[in-house]
């Protein structure tokens, strides 16, 4: 294995634990564990034995990056399941090249484990080269989400001590399962009877109308398999509101019974708290990068910050045509935390590059207007708010950036593809945000001026 010399653990972090009674063979094992930073304290994630520490004494300057982030190799599969979310109408797969860069970025960031998928990434022709680079040049926890198909079988005496943990995607048990995979569930049991002499194992299981059934009896196969996480995947975007007051159900239920439970980030909000962290926590969870290069806050949904390049179905190079990078999402949120160092307005100019990618851009920002409106009046009456916030919206979890798009701005056309906004200071972030993700050319000027007329 490389040898990884690089300083995660800092010395005046070291210095409090000493004072909080850590041991000196503790903190040597928190040196080389992955490291998070977040209003709940100071984490470590040790990817050898899957141990998570987190010290709430010691205070910590948040850092400006998920604490878990998936990568979708590839958008390929070899099933067909009708409730695929994937858009895989043209094959993509990322540059193994962009794909190290993001990894050794994120680790420098502050995330503890990134996750590899699809599609189904043992279709990914960099796979082995990946895992390995992860592995021996990181302290990141390294797993694969894999439909557990015949690829996953021939792959595992490769890759498997690269490999901290696999995900194995299950949709039900006996004929649900064979009806949604079209593969006889027996078989599916062989295989993680064998890949669990390889593995530390979890299942993602897909929650809907025809699975909940099976969740009781698929839990205890999962205890018998020795299965050390469930990751409760519910349908999207439609999963039955009455399906999902069961899953409430089951998992206040089921929580401490021997495996533990997690439910997708983008349901997080709905169902019962399932972490440890403070309400204050101001950490970015989860971070998704599907294959076209988008790096989103869930893979369920569809706007997100373009990233470098992709491969075609041929492996041939192809750019991603953007004005972001993978820093631009921690730029912003530095716009906000020093509020700009501005008090007053700012003018936005913006120019498209075509009328439709204009009107795409309205639609969407009228969507945001409106729920921020209401939003706005619900905190004013009584202090909380039951608005949707919409999900493809990486930043919502910052108060100003979402009662921008309310009163706070005025918003002129120029022509038929050029627009201009007057913003308060300290929510213009939010609209340069929206236009450069929109693919527009940004301008900005300080205006010395109190407030919009």
């Amino acid at each position: 294995m490389a040898m990884i010399n690089k300083e995660l653990l800092k010395d005046y972090e070291e210095k409090t634990l000493r004072e909080l009674g850590v041991s000196e063979k503790m903190i040597e094992i928190f040196r080389n564990c992955s490291v998070h930073r977040s209003n709940s304290g100071l984490e470590f994630h040790d990817r050898k034995t899957g141990s998570h520490f987190l010290f709430d004494e010691v205070p910590c300057y948040p850092d400006n990056a998920p604490r878990y982030l998936s990568i979708a190799l590839t958008n390929e599969c070899n099933l067909h399941c009708s409730f695929c979310y994937v858009d895989n109408h043209r094959t993509q797969m990322l540059d193994p090249e962009m794909v190290k860069s993001v990894i050794l970025t994120a680790e420098e960031k502050g995330t503890l484990g990134v996750s590899f998928g699809g599609g189904e990434p043992t279709l990914y022709l960099f796979l082995k080269d990946i895992l390995k680079f992860t592995h021996e040049e990181t302290r990141l926890a390294v797993g694969i989400t894999s439909n557990c198909t015949e690829e996953l079988i021939k792959l595992t005496p490769e890759i498997h001590e690269y490999v901290d943990f696999l995900r194995i995607s299950m949709d039900g048990i006996d004929d649900t399962y064979t009806a949604h995979r079209n593969i006889p569930f027996s078989v599916f049991r062989e295989r993680i009877s064998y890949l669990s002499q390889f593995y530390k194992l979890g299942i993602n299981y897909l929650v809907d109308e025809t699975t909940i059934d099976d969740l009781d009896k698929a839990f205890v196969l999962m205890k018998e398999w020795g299965i050390r996480e469930l990751l409760l995947l519910p349908k999207e975007p439609d999963c039955p509101d009455a399906v999902m007051q069961r899953l409430n159900s089951w998992i206040n239920e089921n929580k401490d019974k021997g495996i533990l439970l997690e439910i997708s980030e983008f349901r997080r909000g709905d169902l019962p708290a399932l972490g440890a962290y403070r309400d204050d926590d101001n950490s970015l969870n989860y971070a998704h990068i599907d294959a076209k290069g988008l790096l989103k806050r869930s893979s369920y949904v569809d706007i997100g910050l373009g990233l470098k390049q992709y491969y075609d179905r041929n492996y041939r190079p192809a750019l991603w045509h953007t004005s972001l990078n993978p820093d631009v999402f921690m730029y912003f949120r530095t716009l906000y935390e020093n509020k700009a160092g501005l008090t007053g307005l700012i003018k936005i100019t913006a120019e498209f590059t075509s009328k439709e990618k204009l009107q795409k851009f309205y639609d969407y920002f009228f969507d945001l207007r409106d729920a921020s409106k209401q939003y706005e009046e619900d905190l004013y009456t009584t202090g909380y708010s039951l608005v949707k916030i919409p999900n493809q919206d990486p930043f919502v979890f910052i108060k100003e950036y979402f009662l921008a798009f309310g009163n706070h701005h005025q918003l002129y056309q120029i022509d038929d593809t050029s627009i201009m906004i007057i913003s308060e200071s300290k929510t213009y972030p939010a609209f340069i945000y929206v236009l450069v993700g929109s693919g527009a050319l940004v301008s900005v000027r300080y205006l010395d001026k109190e407030k919009p007329e």
